[in-house]
């Protein structure tokens, strides 16, 4: 599934995942350990690559083919 947003649409997620973040690690312990397993379970690699898309870098590494 490919799902397609404007520019002012991905600045309104990374900027309500931030906010997001910030509020989940300034509480408990609990709310602290949530934040962390979403973000290494899945949110943190989508949020880096809404950041590097936005910024014009490549998500990720091109891959040299090996034409024989």
């Amino acid at each position: 599934m490919q799902v397609y947003l404007t520019d002012k649409e991905l600045l309104a997620l990374i900027h309500s995942a931030e906010e997001w973040c910030s509020m989940m690690s300034d509480g408990d312990e609990e709310s602290c350990n949530e934040a962390q397993e979403r973000l290494d379970t899945g949110l943190g690699s989508a949020l880096y690559k809404l950041y590097r898309g936005r910024n014009g870098q490549k998500v990720y590494k091109e891959y040299a083919r090996n034409r024989s």
